[in-house]
């Protein structure tokens, strides 16, 4: 099952995430990671993938 999209989430559930990602701080790193390999990934930047690593790391 898929989870829908950040931006299509309803208010409680946005609130949820909100509050994970605040005592989570390592889910909230993760989730930019993901995000910003998405982007990476969907305009073609493989370029960036060294820095994206590293980032990572």
């Amino acid at each position: 099952m898929d989870s829908p999209a950040p931006d299509a989430l309803t208010e409680p559930e946005r609130l949820r995430l909100y509050t994970v990602r605040t005592h989570y701080p390592e889910l909230d790193a993760l989730t930019g990671h993901i995000r910003s390999f998405a982007v990476m990934i969907t305009d073609h930047q493989d370029e960036r993938l060294p820095d994206w690593l590293d980032a990572v790391r």
